[in-house]
């Protein structure tokens, strides 16, 4: 008998598209209307686009025979012996005509469109208004929270002082006294999963005290910390500073570099962690104090109070760097906490639902594992007895807490004869933390929650997509970079940390994780694999190869675009490729603007979002640039001309001296004919009397 749950784990370019479709087909033979009762969960719009076209695409292939699909049609027939190829053929044509007449019950959905499904089943038991919207953008709503916080400063004198203290503080710490975007950033975390915890346990300090009663506690509680620890060491820095002053320094061994000689330092308030660590080497060490054949009482006089001042260094600097880092966001937690306050003022007065409220309700609907979570299917007029998750290593762990108790419902079902349900993701992908992804969760979290006895776990390690070579390299490196990673956290574990960390490191298998991550990350290759296949890699260090300098962040992009630029002529030069045949993947979607811009300055055509909007053309630039400049704004004149210089030269392909664009400010546009247009350079005057429509005809 098979077990009902298959984990399957599926690099990039494995078939596990294939493997999806094939599954939910199989399940789709089990009965006429099987196909709503399977509730397939994908992660994107997209994908869930593709998937469901997948399916129908095969199912009508196999409907008229179509020998393109026997393969799946292969897997089909096996897991049903009662199927024979003519059956099939009838079968699938059925299936293909309800799944179309009956499409609003064909599940295939995102984890936030099916989230939807069951909260708006539940509308009326949740107090939510059944018409309720769906607030996608985060971004908008923490600046409309941001300002209704401003907008509160004025008639909340306490939090005024909380934001004037705060701006003071910022000041005291050599940054800009204007709080706003640091607050922006950290208010990000309010619509986070790991904020809920800490919001919860905030509440219930919250029940005696108000909150500004409460973080003026802690903060004072905090600063005692601080100024206990740092009061302590200078009283103990002071006499050992005092002892060592009456020293002759030269029977010192290192005369000038001796850590003794840091206690002068200390004594200013300079505690630094390093000059710590130097001279925590000459405690209850005399050989390393003094030149061979020199005598002192030093050692004797100075070694106990060096012990006193590191029984109280080591004891307590956990807590007082705790203290530091906690006193130092304090003034942010109180207005985050502010926040939350006017977050969910702002959800009763828009009548919108965040997305990031979503898998908690349903976490709330479907309660724990203990309990029977099919009254939701009751509600819903949906009952699923099969799941199909893709991408699971990008499932949060809220999502998984609701998910949870209806898988294992539909585990206590099974029927038996097929595996019921699948779940298909790659640890290794989980690097990208897509909305609160836990890659523990697909690693070994599924294992813990459900009985293993009930689990089959499979891989697909054939690379259906690269060539040979390309094979070749993941492997080396997916094979090397795992164990190089898992030493130097091993090593840096073995040496900081004491014996009850190494244990607990160890226990919890940390010392072996990434390993075993990557352990099955070795990929094959196929019968139709192509040869060859090649990888440049360029590691771009410093400005100058021969000196050590320190490469900045635009020094480094504009040397990767000259890169970029320089490889794309080499492919299309040398080797005949097209530009068709280039794609090039970027971090960042500014990125992507930027090297958008530079290929299109350098010549090379390109395709991407940026450049199919009108907005990046190099031409719609231009008459943007000349409409500001005859608008004759005096502050930023200067660089629309340049702007339009630039890209009227970029246009004619024609390389422009840096010295063109050196004092423009002062420069009308009646002497810029050697650099622009010289019909336009005479005769924009009159052009500004046009109506707008026409001067840009002109233009």
């Amino acid at each position: 008998m098979p077990q009902p749950l298959k984990v399957l784990q599926a690099s990039a370019g494995s078939g596990k598209t294939f493997s999806l479709t094939a599954h939910y087909l199989t399940l789709l033979f089990t009965g006429k209307n099987a196909y709503r009762e399977i509730l397939a969960v994908t992660f994107t719009n997209k994908a869930t686009e593709e998937m469901k076209t997948r399916i129908l695409q095969v199912l009508s292939g196999l409907a008229r025979g179509d020998q393109k699909y026997d393969n799946v049609g292969m897997i089909i027939l096996k897991a049903h012996p009662f199927l024979n190829a003519g059956l099939l053929k009838i079968q699938a044509r059925e299936q293909y005509r309800h799944i179309l007449h009956d499409f609003g019950n064909f599940s295939i959905n995102t984890i936030d469109g099916f989230v939807q499904k069951v909260i708006r089943s539940f509308a009326f038991e949740l107090g939510i208004d059944p018409g309720y919207g769906l607030e996608m953008n985060t971004k908008k709503v923490i600046e409309e929270v941001a300002n209704r916080l401003n907008d509160k400063l004025t008639t909340n004198p306490k939090l005024l002082k909380w934001v004037i203290d705060l701006a003071i503080d910022r000041i005291e710490n050599d940054k800009t006294w204007n709080y706003h975007d640091d607050l922006v950033k950290l208010a990000n975390e309010i619509f986070k999963e790991r904020f809920q915890p800490f919001d919860k346990a905030l509440q219930v300090l919250l029940l005696d005290k108000d909150s500004d009663t409460l973080f003026d506690e802690y903060t004072k509680l905090t600063r005692s910390k601080i100024q206990d620890f740092e009061s302590a060491l200078k009283l103990v820095i002071a006499e050992a500073a005092a002892i060592f002053g009456d020293t002759d320094t030269d029977t010192l061994n290192k005369k000038t570099t001796s850590p003794l000689n840091s206690l002068t330092k200390l004594k200013k308030g300079l505690l630094s962690e390093e000059q710590f660590s130097r001279l925590s080497t000459y405690v209850d060490n005399p050989d390393t104090w003094f030149k061979k054949g020199c005598q002192s009482d030093l050692y004797q006089r100075l070694n106990p109070v060096l012990l006193r001042l590191f029984d109280i260094y080591n004891k307590d600097l956990g807590a007082y760097n705790l203290a530091k880092i906690v006193f130092g966001k304090f003034y942010y937690l109180r207005l985050m906490q502010e926040m939350t306050i006017l977050l969910k003022d702002y959800r009763k007065e828009s009548g919108y639902l965040l997305i990031s409220d979503a898998p908690l309700l349903l976490q709330g609907i479907a309660g724990s594992d203990s309990g029977n979570p099919s009254f939701i299917w009751e509600k819903m007029g949906n009952r699923y007895t099969h799941f199909l998750f893709d991408e699971f290593q990008d499932t949060s762990v809220s999502q998984w807490e609701s998910f949870r108790p209806l898988l294992k419902n539909a585990l206590a079902s099974a029927s038996g004869k097929h595996t019921d349900h699948l779940i298909v993701g790659d640890v290794k992908q989980a690097i990208y933390r897509w909305r609160n992804g836990d890659w523990n969760i697909l690693h070994s979290g599924i294992k813990e929650a459900i009985h293993r006895e009930q689990i089959v776990e499979e891989q697909l390690d054939s690379n259906y997509r690269s060539t040979e070579q390309i094979i070749e390299f993941n492997n080396e490196l997916f094979d090397y970079a795992p164990r190089a990673l898992q030493e130097v956290l091993n090593h840096a574990i073995e040496d900081q940390a004491d014996a009850d960390l190494l244990k607990w490191w160890q226990l919890k298998g940390y010392n072996s994780l990434v390993t075993e991550v990557y352990a099955q990350a070795r990929q094959l290759p196929h019968a139709n694999t192509l040869k060859g296949g090649s990888i440049y890699f360029k590691s771009i260090n410093t400005d100058d190869e021969e000196e050590d300098t320190k490469l900045t962040a635009e020094a480094f992009k504009k040397q990767a675009l000259q890169l970029t630029v320089l490889e794309i002529r080499r492919l299309v030069d040398q080797k005949a490729y097209t530009y068709n045949d280039i794609s090039i993947l970027v971090s960042f979607n500014a990125d992507a603007s930027m090297v958008v811009q530079a290929l299109m300055v350098a010549g090379i055509p390109v395709i991407s979002g940026d450049a199919l909007k009108i907005a990046g053309n190099l031409s719609v630039k231009l008459i943007l640039n000349t409409l500001k400049v005859l608008s004759d704004v005096r502050s930023e004149s200067a660089i629309h001309k340049a702007s339009c210089i630039n890209l009227y030269a970029a246009l004619r392909g024609v390389k422009l001296p840096v010295q063109s664009l050196i004092g423009l400010k002062n420069r009308d546009i009646e002497r810029l004919e050697d650099l622009l247009p010289v019909k336009f350079c005479r005769n924009y005057q009159n052009w500004l009397h046009l109506p707008l429509a026409e001067l840009v005809e002109k233009i």
